[in-house]
C-alpha cells in the first residue's frame, strides 16, 4: 500500500492506483515532449559550453515544465542547505539559471533569484512581478520553511503544520524535488520528534521514489539512511540492513562520477558499517561479516588512502576483528589487527594504539598465547601513562598561553584531551579533572567558549567520579553562569540537570528540587517542550518521594500536558501516565488513576493502533502498553470494579503479551483481590476467537461469504497495517471467487506477530484459516534459506560450481532441505486438506514473503528424496492488480503460430551467457525476432515490440526492488533513448497484446541479498502496462542453468502449453537432471500473472 499526505491525514490507495494516477499525469507532459526527471538528466549531461542553448530548446518545446523544474531546482537548492541536507555533485543553480533565461520570464528570473541568498529579507533582490498569480505562493515557501524549521527547535506539532502547508504549496506549483525535501522533513519529525514510525517510514518511501526518479543520489542516500535508522528502532533489523546498502550503493554512485571527492567513498563505507551492526542486531553474524569485509572495508581503505586519514579504517578493522573471534577465527582476527596497527602506525593516535593493544589481549585469549596475551596489557598500560603524561607536559606548556601569542596547533591541544582521556581509562580522575580544567582555561583565553564549556564539563564529571561532588558542583554552577551568559540555554538546561542528579544520588532532596525549580524556569525561557516536561517530570518524581503527592501530581499532569499536547509523543505521555497513575493511587485517588491509564491506553491506540503493529512498535514500547494494560486493570480490581477489569483485558487479546499478563496478575502476592480476580479470567488465545468465526465460513458453499467477510472486518480491525498492505483484498475474493477456473485455488498469506492467516479461494470455496506460526519463526526460517543461496551465490561467483545431487541424504544438502520443509510446515500443512483436488495454485504474498520460492517447499520424502510442491501442484504468483487476469476470459493462451517471441539479448556486448541463451531461445520457439547486440538490443527497438505484443524476451542487466522507481532495465542506447527502461517509460507506452515479458537473470556475481530482487514490484510495472503474465528470477543462477530451462520452457511454449504448465516443466526438468538438481538452479523460476 502507498499513503499520500493531505492535511492531517493518510490516505491510503493502492500500488495499481498510485501507478495509473503516475500515468494519467505521465501522458499529457510526454505528448508535449520530456518529463521533468528526463530534461534535467538532458542537462546535467550536456556541457557548460551547450547548456544555455540546450535549455533553450528545452524551455520553447516544454515551457510549463521548464518553469516548474527551474523554481524547483532553485526552491530544493535553498532549501536543503538551510535544513542542513547534503547538496548534489553538480551545479543545480546554474541549470536553473539556464532554464529561466531560456523561458525569459519575469517570474522565473525573480525566482531563482530569490532562492539564491539565504535571507528571508534580502532588500537588494528585484521586485516580484505582482500580476503573476504564483509569484505569491512562491514567495510563501521560503517563509514557511524558515517557520517550520523555527519551530521544530521547541514545538513540533507547529513544525508539521507548517511542512504541511509547505507540501501543499509544492503539490500546487508541482515542485517534485521539493516536495520530496518536505517529505523528507516531515519523515524526520515523525521519526526523530514524534516517534511515529509507521507515518515517517511513508514519509521517506514517497521521497526516495521522487530522489531516485530525478537521480538526486546524495538526497537519495540520505533518506535510505534515515530510513534504515528507523527500521533499527522499529526492530526491523533485515529491512535496515537493506536501507544502509542502498544507501551505500548511491554513495557508490557519486564516488564513481565524482572521483575527486572522496567523502563520498567516506559515506559509502560508513553505510555499509550500519549495514553490518543491523545485520548483527538480527543475529546474522556471517551476513554481518560480508558486508563488512566485502563492501565497507573495500571504500574506507580506499577513502583512507586518498584522505591520508585512518582512525576510520582502524575502528572498522576492530569491528571485523571482533567478529572473526566470535565466528571462531582468532587467527584471521589477529591478521585484521596487524592490519590495525600498520594503520596505527600513520594515524599517530596514542588512544587508538591502546585500543588496538585491548583488542590484540582478546584476541591472544582466544589463541591461549599468554604471553603474547601479557605483554599487550603492559604495552596498552605503558602507551595510557605516556598519553597522559604528555598531556600534562603540553597543558603545563601552555599554562601561560596569550591570546597574544597568536593561535595554537591544533594537535597540541588534542594532546591534552588525549591525557584526560588516558587518565580516566586509567582511573585516575584528579589528574584527569585537572588536565581538562587546564584546557578549559586555554580555550578560554583563545575565546573559543563553546570547546571551554565541554571542557568543564569534562572535569566536573572527573571530579564527581571521584567522589569530590562539591567541586563537581561549583565547576557546573560556574559552567550554567558562562552558558547563560552567552545565550547557550541549551547547555545551561544539561548542565543543571546534571547538577539535579548530583544531589539526587547523595539524597540531598532540598537542593535537587531547588535545582529543579531553577531549572524549569530556564528550560520555559529556551521554549524547548520536550525539556520542560522532563525538568517537570524530574521534580514530581522527587516531589512523590518526598511523599508530596499533591504537588507531585500537579507536575505530572503539567508534563503530560507538555508531551501530549505540545510534543506530541504519546509513548511518553503513556509512559509518564504510568508513574502519576501510582502516585494518584497512594494519594487515595483510586479513580482519578484510572482515567489516567486508560486516557494514556485510547490515544495510544487511536494513533498506532491504525498505523502499525506490535512487532513496529518495538519490545520496549509493547512493553509500556502491557504495563498500562496491567496497572488500570489492577486499579479497577481495587476500585471495586472488576466488570471494567474484565472488560479492559478482554481488548487485550490481540496483543502477544496477554497471556504472560493475565498469568502476572494471577500471581501477585501482595493483592489477594487482583490475583483473584485474574485467576476467573479465561486465557483464550485469539485462535478460538477467530474459529468461532471460522466455523461458519467452513462449510464451502457460495452462502458463506458474509460470514467470511465478518472475519476479513475482524482482521482488518486488529491488524490495520498487516491487512491493508495484502497485495489483494481478502475481501475481493467474494466476488472473485465464481470466476476462478475450475481445479485452481488462490490462496493468500497475511503475517502478523503471533499467526499467520491465510485466505483461500476456489470455486465453490471461500474461507480463511490461522495458523500457529508467528512472523518471527517465519522469517527466521527464511533467513536461514537466505544464508543457504547467499552461500551458493559466493561460490558461484568464486568460479566454484554446487556439485551434482547424487545423492539427498549427504549432509550438505541437509539445511536447504530443512528450511524448505519448514516453509511446508508453516504454510501448507495446515491448510492443504482444504485445497482439495485442485491442482493449480495461485499465491498471493505479502511483502515479507515475496522473494521466497514457496514453490520449492518440502512436503515429504520420496525413496530418500525430498517431494517439493511443484511435484505435486502448477503454481503461479499474483501481484497488485493482477486479480484480473486470473478471471480474464478475453485471455487466449499463447499461440506459437501468431505470437512473436521478440529475443533481446547483450545490449552492451559483453555477456556471452546472454549470446548463449538467446539462440537456444531462438532455436527452441521458431517465431521469433532477433535483436542481440549494442546495435539491435536498444530500448527504442523494445518500446516499438511492446507495442505490436507477443512475448518479449530480455537477457540483459537490470534491477528490480520494492520502490517503483528503483526498477531499471539497461538496454542499448541510441539517438532516441539512453538506453534506461523504467517506470516512466513503461507509464506511456500501451502491451495490451503483450502475452508475456521474461526477465532473464545474466549475471553471476554475488549479492548482499540474494533474495532482495522484487520480481513481483517489476511484474506489477509490466502489468499495470497491459502485459498478461511475467515470468522471471527471485536471485541470479548460472548462465548454463539458466540457458537450459529457457530452452525446456521456450519448447514447451511453441507445442501449445500455458504458461505456467511450461515453467513448471522447465523447473522440473533441471530438478531430475541431477547436475541441476540443487534448488539454487531451479526455484529461483517464477510466474507472475496469467497461468494459461
Amino acid at each position: 500500500m502507498h499513503i499520500v499526505r493531505t492535511s492531517r491525514k493518510l490516505v491510503v490507495c493502492s500500488f495499481g492506483t498510485f501507478l495509473a494516477l503516475c500515468t494519467l499525469v505521465a501522458k499529457p507532459i510526454l505528448a508535449a515532449g520530456y518529463t521533468k526527471p528526463k530534461m534535467l538528466l538532458i542537462l546535467r549531461q550536456t556541457p557548460d559550453s551547450r547548456l544555455n542553448q540546450q535549455a533553450l530548446r528545452l524551455s520553447q518545446s516544454n515551457p510549463d515544465e521548464s518553469f516548474q523544474l527551474a523554481v524547483d531546482l532553485a526552491f530544493h537548492a535553498w532549501a536543503s542547505q538551510s535544513a542542513g541536507c547534503v547538496s548534489e555533485p553538480f551545479d543545480v543553480a546554474r541549470i536553473a539559471r539556464a532554464l529561466a533565461q531560456g523561458l525569459a520570464n519575469k517570474t522565473v528570473n525573480w525566482a531563482v533569484e530569490y532562492f539564491a541568498t539565504y535571507e528571508a529579507d534580502d532588500k537588494d533582490r528585484p521586485l516580484p512581478p505582482l500580476e503573476e498569480p504564483r509569484v505569491e505562493d512562491i514567495f510563501r515557501l521560503k517563509l514557511d520553511l524558515l517557520s517550520a524549521l523555527d519551530y521544530r527547535r521547541s514545538a513540533r506539532i507547529e513544525a508539521v503544520d507548517s511542512l504541511e502547508s509547505l507540501l501543499r504549496l509544492c503539490r500546487k506549483l508541482s515542485l517534485d524535488l521539493s516536495e520530496a525535501l518536505v517529505l523528507k522533513l516531515l519523515g524526520d519529525v515523525h521519526y526523530y520528534d514524534l516517534e511515529r514510525f509507521s507515518s515517517a517510514e511513508a514519509y521517506y518511501e514517497r521521497a526516495a521514489w521522487t530522489y531516485a526518479a530525478y537521480q538526486f543520489r546524495a538526497m537519495l542516500a540520505l533518506t535510505h539512511e534515515d530510513w534504515g535508522m528507523l527500521s533499527l528502532s522499529a526492530n526491523k533489523h533485515s529491512s535496515a540492513s537493506r536501507h544502509y546498502v542502498e544507501a551505500a550503493r548511491q554513495w557508490e554512485q557519486l564516488a564513481s562520477q565524482v572521483p575527486k571527492a572522496p567523502r563520498y567513498l567516506e559515506s559509502a563505507g560508513l553505510a555499509y558499517v550500519k549495514a553490518s551492526e543491523a545485520r548483527m542486531a538480527a543475529g546474522d553474524v556471517a551476513g554481518a561479516e560480508q558486508i563488512l569485509r566485502a563492501k565497507a572495508l573495500v571504500n574506507i581503505r580506499n577513502w583512507s588512502e586518498l584522505s591520508k586519514s585512518y582512525r576510520l579504517l582502524i575502528t572498522t578493522l576492530f569491528k571485523l576483528a571482533e567478529i572473526r573471534r566470535i565466528l571462531g577465527d582468532p587467527s584471521d582476527s589477529l591478521n585484521l589487527l596487524r592490519q590495525a596497527q600498520k594503520a596505527c602506525g600513520r594515524e599517530q593516535d596514542l588512544l587508538l594504539l591502546a585500543q588496538l593493544f585491548e583488542e590484540l589481549d582478546k584476541t591472544y585469549a582466544a589463541l591461549n598465547q599468554t604471553s603474547n596475551q601479557k605483554s599487550a596489557q603492559v604495552k596498552r598500560l605503558r602507551i595510557l601513562s605516556e598519553t597522559a603524561a604528555r598531556g600534562e607536559l603540553v597543558a603545563k606548556d601552555l599554562s601561560n598561553y596569550s591570546s597574544r601569542l597568536g593561535s595554537i596547533d591544533v594537535k597540541l591541544l588534542s594532546q591534552i584531551e588525549q591525557g584526560a582521556l588516558a587518565c580516566q581509562v586509567l582511573g585516575n580522575y584528579v589528574r584527569a579533572a585537572t588536565l581538562w580544567h587546564q584546557q578549559a582555561e586555554i580555550f578560554g583565553k583563545m575565546g573559543r567558549v563553546d570547546e571551554q564549556l565541554r571542557s568543564l564539563r569534562a572535569s566536573a564529571s572527573a571530579l564527581e567520579s571521584d567522589g569530590q561532588h562539591d567541586k563537581a558542583l561549583d565547576v557546573r554552577r560556574s559552567v550554567v553562569l558562562l552558558a547563560r551568559a552567552i545565550k547557550r540555554n541549551d547547555v545551561a538546561v544539561d548542565v543543571t540537570q546534571e547538577i539535579v542528579r548530583s544531589f539526587s544520588s547523595q539524597g540531598d532532596i532540598t537542593n535537587a528540587l531547588e535545582g529543579l525549580t531553577e531549572l524549569v524556569q530556564i528550560v520555559e525561557q529556551t521554549g524547548n517542550v520536550r525539556g520542560a516536561a522532563r525538568v517537570l517530570e524530574s521534580r514530581a518524581a522527587l516531589l512523590a518521594q518526598n511523599g508530596n503527592y499533591e504537588a507531585a501530581i500537579d507536575d505530572y499532569q503539567m508534563a503530560m500536558k507538555r508531551y501530549v499536547n505540545q510534543a506530541g509523543d504519546l509513548w511518553s505521555g503513556g509512559r509518564l501516565a504510568l508513574a502519576l497513575a501510582q502516585v494518584q493511587r497512594q494519594a487515595n485517588q483510586i479513580e482519578a488513576g484510572c482515567a489516567t491509564l486508560d486516557n494514556a491506553i485510547r490515544r495510544i491506540e487511536a494513533i498506532y493502533g491504525s498505523e502499525g503493529t506490535e512487532q513496529e512498535w518495538g519490545p520496549e514500547r509493547s512493553e509500556l502498553i502491557a504495563d498500562l494494560y496491567k496497572n488500570l486493570a489492577r486499579l479497577y480490581v481495587l476500585a471495586g470494579k472488576p466488570e471494567y477489569a474484565t472488560n479492559l483485558i478482554s481488548k487485550a487479546r490481540r496483543y502477544s503479551w496477554f497471556s504472560r499478563a493475565v498469568s502476572e496478575l494471577a500471581s501477585e502476592t501482595s493483592e489477594p483481590a487482583v490475583a483473584k480476580w485474574a485467576k476467573t479470567v479465561e486465557i483464550v488465545p485469539p485462535e478460538d476467537i477467530l474459529k468461532q468465526l471460522e466455523g461458519l465460513v467452513d462449510k464451502k458453499s457460495d452462502t458463506n461469504w458474509a460470514r467470511y467477510a465478518q472475519v476479513c472486518w475482524w482482521l482488518e480491525s486488529q491488524y490495520p497495517s498487516d491487512y491493508k498492505a495484502l497485495p489483494v483484498d481478502p475481501i475481493d475474493l467474494i466476488r472473485f471467487r465464481g470466476k476462478i477456473p475450475e481445479d485452481h485455488v488462490l490462496l493468500e498469506y497475511m503475517l502478523t506477530d503471533s499467526s499467520v492467516y491465510a485466505f483461500l479461494c476456489a470455486k465453490d470455496m471461500l474461507l480463511s484459516r490461522q495458523i500457529g506460526v508467528s512472523r518471527s519463526t517465519l522469517l527466521a526460517t527464511i533467513d536461514r534459506l537466505r544464508k543457504v543461496l547467499a552461500n551458493c551465490e559466493d561460490n558461484l561467483s568464486a568460479g566454484i560450481p554446487i556439485p551434482p545431487v547424487t545423492n539427498w541424504q549427504d549432509s550438505a544438502l541437509a539445511e536447504v532441505k530443512q528450511c524448505l520443509a519448514d516453509l511446508y510446515s508453516f504454510l501448507f500443512a495446515p491448510i492443504i486438506e482444504s485445497v482439495g483436488n485442485g491442482k493449480n495454485l495461485i499465491i498471493a504474498l505479502p511483502t515479507e514473503l515475496r522473494s521466497v520460492p514457496l514453490h520449492a517447499a518440502v512436503s515429504a520424502e520420496r525413496d530418500g528424496s525430498p517431494v517439493f510442491l511443484l511435484e505435486d501442484f502448477q503454481v503461479t504468483y499474483v501481484g497488485r492488480g493482477m486479480l484480473s487476469l486470473i478471471a480474464d476470459d478475453s485471455d487466449k493462451p499463447i499461440d506459437p503460430a501468431t505470437d512473436f517471441v521478440w529475443i533481446f539479448a547483450d545490449p552492451e556486448g559483453n555477456l556471452p551467457g546472454a549470446r548463449s541463451e538467446a539462440a537456444r531461445v531462438k532455436d527452441a520457439y521458431i517465431c521469433s525476432r532477433w535483436f542481440v547486440g549494442p546495435e539491435r538490443a536498444t530500448a527504442t527497438n523494445f518500446i516499438n515490440a511492446l507495442l505490436k505484443g507477443g512475448i518479449l524476451h530480455v537477457a540483459a542487466h537490470h534491477r528490480m526492488e520494492a520502490n517503483p522507481f528503483g526498477f531499471q532495465l539497461r538496454l542499448a542506447g541510441d539517438a532516441k533513448s539512453d538506453g534506461t527502461i523504467g517506470i516512466q517509460e513503461l507509464s506511456r507506452v500501451e502491451c495490451s497484446n503483450v502475452k508475456l515479458v521474461v526477465l532473464s537473470a545474466c549475471e553471476t556475481t554475488a549479492s548482499l541479498d540474494p533474495m532482495a530482487s522484487d520480481l513481483g514490484s517489476a511484474a506489477e510495472l509490466f502489468v499495470l502496462a497491459g502485459a498478461k503474465a511475467v515470468m522471471g528470477s527471485l536471485w541470479k543462477v548460472s548462465d548454463e542453468a539458466a540457458s537450459e530451462a529457457m530452452g525446456v520452457f521456450y519448447r514447451e511454449l511453441s507445442q501449445g502449453k500455458g504458461r505456467a504448465q511450461s515453467l513448471r516443466s522447465a523447473m522440473l526438468a533441471l530438478m531430475r537432471s541431477g547436475r541441476y538438481a540443487h534448488p539454487f538452479y531451479w526455484a529461483c523460476f517464477a510466474l507472475y500473472g496469467s497461468p494459461k
